[in-house]
Parts: C-alpha cells; sequence; structure tokens
C-alpha cells in the first residue's frame, strides 16, 4: 500500500473557519509511513496531526518490532514488562497489532524512530550536514532525536546525539579557534563568489542566508542544553549569544547576520539577564586582564633581569601592546564582543610587525623581549576562555563585578 494510502474509512465532520461562516468538510486521513512500515513489525505507533486550513487531520502509524524498541529505550522496556498478552489486551488493534498513541509531533517522532530503526541514519546525517563544511554543525534532524532520546531513556541514541552536540559546541579553545575560523571562511566564500558588491542588499542578503548554514543557532542549543541535560556546552553558547547579541554599530554585517539568525524570544528572563551580566563581565575582563598583561607583566622583574636593554624594550613592546588594546576594545568590545576572534588576530598582527618593521629586530627590542607577547596573548585567551562559566555565572561560586560603562575606563 502507498504511504498515502487510506486505512479504514475516515471519519468526517463539518467545521467552521475564523474567516468566514462557511463549512467545509474535514476528514482524518490515517496513513503508512513510508519507510517505518515494518512488513514483519509486531507493534503501531500512532501519530495524530492536527488539522490545518491546508490539510485534514493526519495520522500516521508506524509498524516497527516491539522487541528493539524496548532494548533502545527503557521507557518502552518498562511498558512491556508486563507481558505480550496482558499489553496486547488492553490495547486498541490496527490489522491484528496493538497501538500506541504517541503525544509527539510527527516531525519528531519519524528522525527519532529513524535513529532506532534505520542503519547508519544519525551518521548519513552528520556526512550530508558537514560535507562541505570543515566546522561542526548539529543537524537540525538531531533535535527532536536528542529530545525524545532524553524523555524516553534512549541511552545509546541520546550519546549519540549529545556527542553531535558537542561537537558544534566544543569545551576546547583549540577546537573553537579551528571551527571559527572554518565558518568564517566558509561564509566569505559563500558571499563573495556571488559577486554581489560589499554592503549591497543583495550581498547582505546572501550573508544573511549564508550564516545559519555555517553557524550554530545559539538560542535552539541553549533550550537543548537546558531540556536535556547538556550543561557542558552552556559556556560556549552563551559566549556565541554574547558575540551575535553584543553588536553596538551596524557596520559589522556578519555579527549583524549573526544576531539576526539567533531570536533572543527563545530566552527565559534569568537566561536573558544571565546573558546581559555575561556582556558586563566580558568587558570587565578585558579591560581589567588585558591591560594588566600588557603594561605590567609583558616587562616584569623576570623579563628585565634578561633584558638587554629594559627602556628601550618596555618602551617599543608596551606601544604595540597599547594599540592591540585600543583596537581590541573598539573593534571587540564596542562592535561584537568577540574577544576571542581579535585577540587571535592580534597574534598574527604582533609577527607581521616583528617581520615588516626591521627597527624592532635591533636595538630597539632584543631577542627575548621579542618573544615575550605571543606567549602571553596565548595565556589571557585561555585563562578568559577558562572563565567563561564564571562570566556568565554557571559555576558554583555567584560572580559579582560592577557595572562598566565603555568609554569611561
Amino acid at each position: 500500500m502507498s504511504s498515502n494510502a487510506i486505512i479504514g474509512e475516515p471519519s468526517r465532520k463539518r467545521t467552521r473557519t475564523s474567516s468566514s461562516n462557511a463549512a467545509t468538510d474535514q476528514q482524518t486521513v490515517v496513513i503508512r509511513h513510508p519507510v517505518l512500515w515494518l512488513d514483519d513489525g509486531n507493534i503501531v505507533l500512532r501519530t495524530t496531526s492536527p488539522a490545518t486550513v491546508e490539510a485534514p487531520t493526519t495520522q500516521t502509524l508506524y509498524r516497527i518490532h516491539k522487541s528493539i524498541l524496548a532494548l533502545n529505550a527503557t521507557f518502552f522496556e518498562d511498558m512491556f514488562a508486563g507481558g505480550a498478552d496482558v499489553f496486547d489486551a488492553a490495547s486498541e488493534q490496527c490489522q491484528g497489532f496493538p497501538v500506541i498513541d504517541m503525544p509527539d509531533p510527527a516531525e519528531d517522532v519519524e528522525p527519532f524512530l529513524k535513529s532506532i530503526f534505520v542503519s547508519n541514519w544519525m551518521l548519513d546525517i552528520l556526512r550530508g550536514c558537514n560535507a562541505s563544511n570543515r566546522a561542526a554543525l548539529f543537524p537540525a534532524e538531531f533535535e527532536p532525536v536528542l529530545r525524545l532520546a532524553t524523555k524516553y531513556g534512549a541511552t545509546a541514541i541520546r550519546q549519540a546525539a549529545v556527542e553531535a552536540l558537542q561537537a558544534a559546541w566544543p569545551s576546547s579553545l583549540a577546537v573553537w579557534d579551528k571551527q571559527q575560523g572554518a565558518r568564517r571562511y566558509a561564509v566569505n566564500q559563500a558571499v563573495v563568489t556571488s559577486g554581489s558588491h560589499f554592503a549591497s542588499p543583495e550581498y547582505i542578503c546572501m550573508l544573511q542566508a549564508a550564516v545559519p548554514r555555517y553557524y550554530p543557532n545559539p538560542v535552539v542549543a541553549l533550550r537543548l542544553a537546558h531540556d536535556c541535560d547538556v550543561p557542558t556546552i552552556l559556556p560556549v553558547v552563551y559566549y556565541a549569544l554574547a558575540v551575535a547579541h553584543g553588536m553596538r554599530v551596524p557596520e559589522d554585517l556578519l555579527s549583524a547576520a549573526r544576531k539576526r539568525s539567533a531570536d533572543l524570544s527563545g530566552l527565559s528572563s534569568t537566561e536573558f539577564t544571565r546573558l546581559l551580566d555575561g556582556l558586563t563581565r566580558i568587558q570587565y575582563k578585558f579591560m581589567t586582564d588585558f591591560r594588566r598583561i600588557g603594561f605590567n607583566e609583558i616587562h616584569g622583574d623576570l623579563v628585565k633581569s634578561t633584558c638587554i636593554s629594559p627602556v628601550q624594550c618596555s618602551k617599543s613592546v608596551k606601544a604595540w601592546w597599547k594599540s592591540q588594546f585600543d583596537r581590541s576594545l573598539e573593534y571587540s568590545v564596542r562592535i561584537a564582543q568577540d574577544i576571542l576572534y581579535y585577540t587571535s588576530r592580534a597574534e598574527e598582527d604582533y609577527k607581521e610587525w616583528v617581520d615588516e618593521d626591521e627597527t624592532i629586530r635591533g636595538e630597539n627590542v632584543c631577542s627575548h623581549c621579542l618573544r615575550r607577547p605571543a606567549p602571553l596573548l596565548a595565556q589571557f585567551r585561555q585563562e578568559f576562555w577558562e572563565s567563561l562559566p564564571e562570566m556568565f555565572d554557571l559555576s558554583v561560586l555567584p560572580l559579582s563585578i560592577p557595572f562598566v560603562v565603555l568609554g569611561k575606563l
């Protein structure tokens, strides 16, 4: 029987639309799922999709194996524990098989059952999702899988979905840097190859279309982290939200596109407050720690003891560090809050500065001090990354930092 075949006699009823008094005939259509109606299955799961203006009420039937479902999900294992005769006698029958009405939408049940009954379905989805993208994404199909696997105790399926989610929101700074670099490159390639003029309406539309393809949605990830108990991704998810919504001026088109791709309406009041407080803490940490490293530690006592020209070295290297502080303050704190990106750029800029300015590699800066800023930048970025749980109040101890007014430090 085809996937659109009506099984049994559909029920008919008359309903009225809100826009007129005209009555329309509606019917409940019952269909077999084209893939998950297994000829040797011994139990039927049923989902119901309510009627819409365009379509009648639709019931979808999934005929699957009771034993395999029980092996993969503890909820169904417990349901069938009383014995087949007891369960079958208490259930509605469809073509001689017991029926379970699922309270979940058909669009959620389908991927969940495919993850159990269709060989390599999740692996194939991941391969297709990341085939042209070097950065990991969390496939949209995995969201209902993770929710229902958590709900019904499908441990192995849940673990696979959690690992995909954690791959898109890593706990390692090195992995995050690599992914973000791949995403920026992919977005730039997508819009550059379009041939549209920079900042033209066509360019902006291309940018807005490209961003969701390569950047995972932090609001969706936040909901999954809370609803499905995956707290390990929360620090980087909140940081991504801060980057997307910390923009102050419209010239940063990539940040603007990322901001529009993540709708904050999905956040609770507590989450929104945590995000705003985290933005303030990000500013505060950059203002204090980055400046402290540049103006105190970069030429501390240990360095002075091995430096052959402490006065000149201090003057030259600190002048460069101040230029990076001012630039990162302008572009990172006041535009997109992406401290990690702009401090990684500072590392590259320092290498270029040393290579291009011959007066630096000589009497102005000794070889020891010339090597000093790079590890300090790496140290700042790692410490910043590790402090994300505190900055977004996700650690055990609360963090209280006064509000910082930009431009008055």
